[in-house]
């Protein structure tokens, strides 16, 4: 028995005046009097009407008529002159809603309930008719969807309700459409109808710029399906989503996310046809936050869906992979393009921030032990701070020893979302930003080499380097290439402040996190390494430094405010800039010396960059110490460029010297290490001694200290006699309070040696090319000054006549009378007491009249004469090996070596033994020569 029809409240003709009204069609005509509401709007279906009146039906439309009638309404080819199908089912749907509405106020509850079911389901026709008519579209012409004429109406549809300001389609939305497709079809459908707009929409943004807003609709449309949750499922569920066995390019191109992150200046030809004023409107500025904004809401509705995480760190873990070779110096050509990376980042870090700000305890998360037992990544490939393979390996052999026997907690093996997060955002800044950042240094230096002048011409004196097409075009064409390119980099990268705060405070986290393992910012360090800290990604740490620093390279350009809080950047370079220990690759200690550099430079200087050299402990207890080690190890000779090195270190020492504690902090040095300090002087002299001019002309080529601050847009360091300035000139301000250590025996020769052949080269320059009295380069005279300023301060702090002994007794090789008379005419009018006590001096060393004391003793008995040297020994002393020589020149060998010079051994200052006896005969020989008027000694 066929079950009973529940009673309907509603009458037949005012169904059939709903169902009319949405659908616009009747089946009685509108000529006939029969009908009651007439309506020159609707369309009489004729047939459909002649067919029912021969089956004796009513002519009322009805619920169970809806289908049929908007079959013939839609697809009989009998109305080709009415409204487009597509139109016309959005319109009935929009009627059903407004009908909807209407309903909702009447007072019969039981009619309202007839009434709702009838224009539900005429919008739920609605719907399945819009989207069989997409579907259509979509399987007839696969190849060539995106043209305007073969286009789905219902991509149209969905950029006219999510983005109505930039469509351009007369077809508006009506509400709760879309909300009835996502919640209301069937699941299957639903995957179809998704899948289809998906691949519709990563074609369209694949050939979108960034240089317009049309990117815009598609990202919009993108963000608006995946807030729901089948919208979210279907996209990750794409067989698109990430295609199997593509590399990174392909997953650029042909995956559903790739093309919105391939939205860039640094991927688009056409900036090269942009005019400038675009970047001075903020134009770039705002679409590019704008992009970063949507990518961040589309990747945060799939993480925060339990159903969609795994498969979006999935898809992230196999960019990362496949894409790893772009940290080389070539790209591999197989790799997608650094917009999609720099892009990638963007949106990670802003999405890092949003992670830990819900809950700051997260940092515990960070487990170092994900670089080993992560299998997405593999980071363990990566070069660590320190550690070898086979060192983790024991490690990782330890604690699973330990786990198996019970005495700690099992090693965990699954790590959670955030510090996988964490990991994966450090790599994608490394490939992308920081790799961006090194692509900009590096075309700079390319535009300098194919034509200095018109980069110059370029750059100008603006605030911000412009574009200008007139300009650009009577150059060569390579230099336009490389110009344009420069400039992308520019525009997107460094104009995107956010970016580069937010990876400024990512870095931040990296660092304290590592320092966490050998237990915070403190000193001194654990004198071994813990396998933790030495595990890490070294890039980790060089990637925080090289930003830091292109930060203070274009701080002109980006504002002091982007200067961060230097706090944990600089407590880290105290603790490991010297300490190869823990941070085994000297490349990045040499990173943290220039970026200290940076910081010091006179435009970085600022009241809080002042303020961490005053105010920092750690800072104040061990940053001149770190960098006079770093004078002193082999790290500096090492160095692929140690002049670059040194000089970096010396200008930041000379910075320091003028601030009181750290000056006082130096000093101490030099007191109670005395045998760490000659050694730095001995290298200083030698650096000035090998470097020096070895022509007049080079003289006259001196670069002047004031100009030799780094430029706006390179590094360029003087020639070889800028260089040795900077060692003269660190000698001359430390030599006015540190003077001991400059005269003791082992090294007074060679700095008296270096002063005065330097004092002989400037005074003969100044013979030969310039007038009496004075030094036509004003350069070369500040040197004089400062080698003048060196004898000074020596002779200030000689209680014993040390030095001018050793000048005098210097006269075979440079030192003469009349050099000293011919450079006290040059300064004298600079500074009359030095220049005062400089001829003191001199006077001095005439008054002293020992030319060759040696040689005026004549013949000198074997046993008296340096086994090394064959010098007179004034103090001999017995090493362990036996043999006697004289304690200068023993103590100058050990500044270089510390071994004996007959067996190799090893030997310290403390191992010498003085001659006693020896000595007691030296000195009766002396006296006999000298009671003899044979000579003076």
């Amino acid at each position: 028995m066929a079950a009973l029809k529940s009673k309907r409240y509603i009458s037949a003709d005012e169904e059939d005046r709903i169902t009319r009204k949405i659908f616009q069609v009747t089946l009685r005509n509108s000529t006939e009097k029969a009908s009651p509401y007439p309506n020159t709007n609707e369309i009489y279906l004729e047939k459909r009407a002649a067919i029912l009146t021969g089956e004796n039906k009513s002519l009322n439309l009805c619920e169970d008529l809806m289908e049929t009638v908007l079959i013939d309404r839609c697809f009989s080819g009998e109305f080709d002159d009415a409204e487009p199908t597509f139109p016309y089912l959005i319109g009935c749907y929009r009627r059903a809603f407004e009908q909807e509405k209407q309903i909702n106020i009447l007072m019969n509850k039981q009619l309202e309930h007839d009434m709702t079911c009838i224009v539900r389901r005429a919008k739920s026709l609605a719907v399945s008719y819009c989207l069989m008519i997409h579907f259509l579209n979509y399987l007839r012409l696969p190849n060539s969807r995106v043209s305007s004429s073969n286009e789905s109406p219902l991509v149209r549809l969905l950029f006219a309700k999510v983005s109505p300001r930039t469509s351009r389609d007369s077809l508006n939305c009506p509400p709760g459409f879309f909300t009835d497709i996502l919640e209301k079809m069937d699941i299957y459908l639903l995957n179809l109808v998704l899948r289809s707009l998906y691949e519709d929409l990563s074609e369209r943004v694949l050939k979108e710029s960034l240089l317009s807003d049309s990117f815009q609709p598609p990202l919009a449309a993108l963000i608006y399906l995946v807030e729901s949750p089948y919208g979210a499922k279907a996209l990750v569920n794409h067989p698109m989503w990430l295609p199997k066995g593509a590399n990174g390019l392909k997953i650029e191109k042909t995956s559903i996310l790739g093309p919105f992150f391939h939205v860039s200046l640094l991927s688009d030809d056409r900036f090269r046809h942009q005019q400038g004023d675009l970047v001075f409107t903020g134009t770039i500025k705002t679409y590019v936050n704008r992009l970063h904004d949507g990518l961040e809401k589309v990747l945060l509705s799939l993480l925060e869906n339990a159903d969609t995480q795994e498969n979006v760190l999935r898809f992230i873990g196999e960019i990362i992979v496949k894409n790893s070779s772009m940290a080389n110096l070539q790209f591999d050509p197989t790799c997608a393009s650094l917009g999609m990376i720099v892009n990638l980042g963007a949106v990670m870090l802003r999405l890092f921030k949003t992670f830990l700000n819900k809950d700051t305890r997260r940092e515990g998360e960070i487990d170092v032990r994900y670089v080993i037992y992560n299998t997405r990544l593999s980071l363990s490939k990566l070069t660590s701070l320190h550690s070898s393979l086979d060192e983790v390996i024991a490690w990782i052999f330890r604690n699973k020893v330990k786990r198996i026997s019970g005495t700690t907690s099992s090693l965990k093996t699954e790590h959670t979302f955030f510090c996988e997060w964490f990991f994966m955002t450090a790599r994608v800044l490394h490939l992308g930003l920081i790799k961006s950042l090194s692509e900009l240094e590096q075309t700079y230096e390319e535009l300098e080499e194919i034509d200095p002048y018109s980069l110059k011409q370029l750059v100008g004196a603006a605030a911000f380097p412009q574009r200008n097409l007139d300009a650009e075009q009577g150059l060569d064409e390579d230099f336009q290439l490389c110009w344009q390119k420069y400039c992308s980099y520019l525009y997107q990268v460094l104009l995107d402040k956010p970016l580069l705060q937010q990876a400024l405070s990512f870095y931040q986290l990296v660092l304290t996190w590592i320092v966490d393992h050998v237990g915070g910012f403190k000193m001194p360090l654990p004198s071994t390494c813990p396998i933790e800290f030495a595990c890490v990604p070294e890039h980790f740490v060089e990637n925080a430094i090289d930003l830091l620093i292109a930060v203070f390279k274009y701080s002109k350009l980006l504002g002091g405010d982007m200067i961060p809080k230097m706090d944990e950047y600089m407590n880290f370079i105290i603790m490991f800039m010297a300490n190869p220990t823990y941070i085994r690759n000297s490349y990045i200690r040499e990173r943290m010396v220039e970026l200290l550099n940076f910081c010091v430079s006179k435009r970085n200087l600022s009241c809080y960059t002042v303020t961490i050299f005053e105010d920092n402990q750690l800072c104040l207890t061990y940053l001149v110490r770190n960098l006079l080690m770093l004078c002193v190890e082999k790290e500096i000779a090492e160095s692929p460029n140690p002049r670059k090195f040194r000089t970096n270190v010396l200008r930041i020492l000379e910075f320091l010297w003028k601030i009181p504690t750290h000056c006082n902090a130096w000093r101490k040095i030099a007191e109670e290490d005395t045998g760490f300090y000659l050694v730095l002087l001995k290298i200083l002299v030698d650096e000035i001694m090998s470097n020096l001019p070895q022509s007049d002309n080079e003289f006259n080529e001196i670069i002047p200290v004031g100009e030799q601050e780094d430029t706006e847009y390179g590094n360029k360091i003087g020639s070889n006699v800028s260089y040795v300035i900077k060692n003269v000139h660190i000698l001359a301000v430390t030599s006015e309070k540190i003077t001991a250590p400059f005269l003791l025996p082992q090294m007074v020769d060679s700095v008296v040696t270096m002063l005065n052949y330097f004092l002989f080269r400037l005074v003969n320059v100044h013979g030969k090319s310039s007038g009496r009295g004075r030094i036509q380069n004003n350069c070369l005279k500040v040197l004089l000054k400062e080698v003048v300023s060196i004898y000074v301060h020596l002779a200030r702090g000689d209680r014993e006549n040390i030095f001018p002994a050793a000048i005098s007794k210097n006269s075979s090789q440079s030192y003469s009378q009349q050099v000293f008379m011919d450079a006290t005419e040059i300064v004298q009018h600079e500074d009359n007491r030095v220049t005062q006590e400089f001829i003191e001096l001199g006077a001095k060393v005439a008054a002293l009249k020992v030319m060759d004391s040696d040689a005026a003793l004549g013949d000198i008995p074997t046993e008296f004469l340096d086994p090394i040297e064959f010098t007179l020994m004034r103090d001999p002393v017995t090493l362990p090996s036996t043999k006697t020589v004289d304690r200068a020149v023993i103590l100058r060998h050990l500044l270089n070596y510390k071994t004996d010079p007959f067996t190799a051994l090893p030997l310290t200052q403390d191992m010498l033994i003085p001659n006693v006896e020896l000595k007691a005969k030296l000195d009766m020989f002396l006296e006999s020569k000298q009671s003899d008027g044979n000579g003076e000694t």
